[in-house]
């Protein structure tokens, strides 16, 4: 299996048919008033494989701090991909992830890794201070 596709939105669902709809999907700065801070996030990573790949696979999802502490998230021992409607069509391997009970205790970097078998990729965000947005100045009339 290789991760093709990892975003962090502020939600998800999933449809009757199966299809992911995220909510805010690309999250990447997070403001925070004041720390530490809960904010409820949703993790979604796709993979692929070939169709050949039946195992199951682990996953496991882990949050790395700006201080370099690693929390994991999430381990599911091991998932089975869907197989494809059509077998010239890869095997495909949806994980989404609740971070809800995660809580941020420091301003800075954050990298959420994800691992799905032998693959692995890593969604980078930031939590700043909150600020107001910027708004431009109103050009003059005329």
């Amino acid at each position: 299996m290789k991760i093709r596709n990892m975003l962090l939105a502020d939600g998800a669902n999933v449809t009757a048919d199966g299809k992911q709809n995220l909510l805010g999907a690309g999250v990447r700065t997070v403001y925070a008033p004041v720390l530490p801070l809960a904010r409820q996030l949703t993790l979604f990573v796709s993979a692929e494989g070939d169709p050949s790949e039946r195992d199951p696979v682990p996953v496991t999802i882990a949050v790395k701090s700006p201080r370099g502490t690693q929390r994991v998230m999430d381990t599911v021992a091991e998932l089975q991909a869907d197989r494809p409607i059509d077998e010239r069509l890869p095997l495909v391997l949806n994980v989404r992830v609740e971070l809800g009970d995660y809580i941020f205790q420091d301003f800075g970097i954050y990298d959420i890794v994800a691992r799905i078998g032998k693959s692995r990729a890593v969604w980078r965000m930031v939590v700043d201070p909150a600020q107001r947005p910027v708004t431009p100045e109103k050009a003059p009339a005329g």
